[in-house]
């Protein structure tokens, strides 16, 4: 798996709880939606495909740390990658800490932005922010919930590094076997018709090849 700019959460953590991040009285946080980039997903078994992980709604509002735990059905579908985006800032040029740990049917992202509100909001500045794309996989015929949990550890902060107030939007993946393409079903029947109709020809000249040796014998 490619993880992007791995970081421990335990100086995710640490920050927070020093209070490294500038607190802001920002008032109380928007709502927002935390979701996936397609609502529902479907595919062939065996093919590979990358669902981002979005927040809607923001209306001004902006991302500036988040912790989330993604689950889904490990029997349907595997985890292949994770990648990053640089929402929270660049962790490259020390903007951000991001991280990533994986186990069954889990996915838990974390990411901290050390980038001042104002830098967030110029650099976001939009109602939507992806976090991170996951890369799966579909290896057998099936459908799996994709689903958010939400505990004491496991939140998106806004302005001020204020919780946000989320209202979670599920998806599904529906993985399935391929069906024939209809140039491929026609190729396909016809050529059984064809083998057909040479199979009863065939048969009908060996019918009357039998034929006209049973005449030949009994004429002699």
């Amino acid at each position: 798996m490619s993880y992007a700019h791995p970081s421990s959460r335990a100086a995710i953590s640490a920050l927070l709880l020093t209070g490294l991040l500038p607190l802001f009285l920002a008032g109380p946080a928007r709502s927002a939606t935390i979701g996936f980039s397609a609502s529902a997903t479907v595919v062939d078994v065996g093919e590979s495909f990358v669902v981002d992980v979005v927040v809607f709604g923001l209306a001004g509002e902006i991302v500036s740390a988040y912790d989330l735990d993604i689950v889904y059905d490990d029997a349907v579908i595997s985890l292949d990658s994770i990648v990053f985006t640089n929402a929270v800032g660049d962790p490259g040029l020390f903007e951000a800490f991001v991280s990533s740990s994986t186990g069954p049917g889990l996915v838990d992202l974390a990411g901290l932005s050390l980038l001042s509100d104002a830098d967030l909001l110029a650099g976001q500045g939009g109602d939507s922010v992806i976090l991170a794309s996951l890369g799966f996989t579909a290896h057998t015929e099936g459908s799996t919930p994709l689903g958010f949990v939400f505990d004491a550890f496991n939140d998106v902060k806004g302005a001020g590094a204020l919780i946000l107030p989320l209202e979670a939007a599920p998806g599904s993946v529906t993985a399935g076997t391929p069906i024939p393409e209809p140039t491929s079903a026609l190729l396909f029947g016809t050529g059984l018709l064809i083998a057909c109709a040479n199979s009863r020809n065939r048969n009908r000249r060996l019918n009357r090849n039998r034929n006209r040796n049973r005449k030949r014998r009994g004429a002699g």
